[in-house]
């Protein structure tokens, strides 16, 4: 009696396995011929298991006829043969961990609160498919052995005593340094006048720059003095700061700006980059309105980028053989149209710009320069050297000029007749007068008036939210302050 349940509980096992191994052969095999048919290049580890698996199972299937279903010795045949393609899978498994977790330090700085986890999340589901596919072809045969509780039982206490060790590891060495952005940022208003000047700092993982300035008080005290730092006693620098690195200014979040004073820039540079537009060189094309302007890249001395950022109903330009990309969105900011221009020239740059409408036409400019003032220098030296700092200097503008704007001309021409309309031939000399001011700068101010006297006049300004003022006065009627 005791031969009979025997004989049927063997046979049951040996099914069990076999649904095992073909399981796991078919699921390997099948993965493999997807990567074949969409194309992709990472079938081979795929492959490989499969085809060591055959020859791994033949082997086991001949040992149990000497050693038994049960041995040890069975299961190390079935092992040894699959020993190459083990050792080929966990190298590719532990290079591909490598890598991932040295790339999630440059993934960005995701916003709180969970962005802190979601590198950990991503780095945590590739190492459990990396396990997956080395510990995946013993599963047919050696899944038994693992499933005892006392084996569960070790690796489970294993795998927690491991997290709690390596928690207390610090994160970053030399070979793997934590990354920093500082940007010296250089706002002006014309090549010869600054706006504002800043240090940025940005982070590219989830550790935030409370978390280096921790480390740094040195560049604490250099920035911040001896005051209270946090995220609510700093201020943020936006989105638009780092357009000269766009998109690599897609992953910063919470990046912190310092104000810094203008005496080493001025020292360090004659003059900035700038653009300039002469009215003769408007070209009017059917509906549209064309405009050659001139790039200067001033005085700066290791360009190594320049970075357009168009905002209008930009129809064309002179760029990528007429060719406009699709407009990009940055932040808050409307739709835009980027051009970069690597490198220095030796001459200015020259290009055209078409609108297709009366709406103005903005250009922002940012010039990315790798040379640092010794101020710079000096600060980029206070942080410890597991920190690799990436650092250069930002000077950036914003151009508006009337001449971009159709509307400018019309409403010009309306204000005026409309203001002398009793004085036809002062109204017709004063429109003229005006009409030659080809060219009109932050602050500048432009006036006319009729040869019989000053009874008629009219003032043309830009003001500080860069509007073109039209100030006329005559001897019935005053019209001030009608933005243009």
């Amino acid at each position: 009696m005791d031969g009979v349940p025997r004989s049927n509980k063997l046979p049951k096992e040996e099914m069990i396995d076999e649904a095992r191994f073909w399981g796991a052969f078919g699921f390997y095999s099948l993965l493999t011929l997807a990567y074949l048919l969409f194309g992709l290049s990472g079938g081979f580890v795929t492959f490989l298991v499969s085809a060591f698996m055959l020859p791994a199972w033949i082997s086991f299937r001949l040992s149990t006829k000497f050693f038994g279903h049960q041995s040890l010795r069975s299961t190390a045949c079935y092992v040894v043969p699959l020993i190459p393609c083990l050792t080929y899978s966990i190298y590719f498994g532990g290079f591909l961990a490598a890598f991932l977790i040295e790339k999630m330090g440059m993934t960005g700085s995701h916003p709180p609160p969970y962005g802190y986890f979601v590198p950990d999340v991503i780095i945590a589901v590739v190492i459990g498919l990396v396990t997956g596919w080395c510990v995946g072809p013993l599963l047919p045969v050696v899944g038994k052995w693992l499933a005892k509780s006392s084996v569960v039982w070790f690796l489970l206490h294993g795998t927690v005593l491991a997290l709690a060790v390596t928690s207390q590891f610090f994160p970053y060495n030399d070979d793997a340094p934590k990354r920093i952005i500082l940007q010296h940022t250089v706002q002006t208003l014309d090549a010869n006048q600054i706006l504002d000047a800043s240090y940025d700092f940005a982070v590219v993982d989830s550790n935030s720059m409370m978390f280096v300035f921790k480390h740094a008080p040195e560049a604490v005290k250099e920035l911040h003095g001896n005051r209270e730092l946090s995220f609510d006693t700093v201020k943020r620098s936006d989105l638009e700061t780092w357009k000269g690195i766009f998109p690599i200014s897609s992953l910063f979040s919470r990046s912190l700006k310092f104000p810094r004073k203008t005496d080493d820039v001025v020292e360090q540079y004659r003059y900035f980059p700038h653009l300039s537009i002469e009215k003769s060189q408007v070209i009017s094309v059917g509906a549209s309105r064309r405009v050659n302007i001139e790039f200067s890249l001033g005085s700066l001395k290791e360009v190594w980028v320049a970075v357009l950022n168009i905002t209008g109903p930009l129809s064309n330009w002179s760029f990528a053989n007429n060719t406009i990309p699709a407009p990009i969105k940055i932040g808050n900011l409307p739709p835009s149209y980027i051009c970069r221009l690597s490198g220095a020239a030796r001459e200015n740059w020259t290009f055209w710009l078409e609108a297709s409408s009366s709406e103005p036409l903005r250009v922002d400019v940012a010039v990315v320069d790798l040379f640092l003032t010794e101020p710079t220098k000096k600060l980029k030296g206070l942080f410890p050297s597991w920190m690799d700092i990436t650092t250069f200097t930002n000077v950036s503008f914003r151009h508006v000029n009337p001449i971009l704007h159709e509307s400018y001309f019309g409403k010009l021409q309306k204000a005026i007749a409309t203001a002398l309309v009793a004085d036809v031939v002062c109204g017709s000399q004063l429109r003229e007068s005006l009409m030659d001011f080809s060219k009109l700068e932050l602050g500048d101010t432009r006036e006319g008036s009729c040869q019989q006297g000053k009874s008629s006049w009219a003032r043309l300004s830009l003001n500080a939210n860069w509007e073109c003022v039209l100030d006329v006065q005559t001897i019935h009627k005053r019209y001030s302050n009608e933005a243009v």
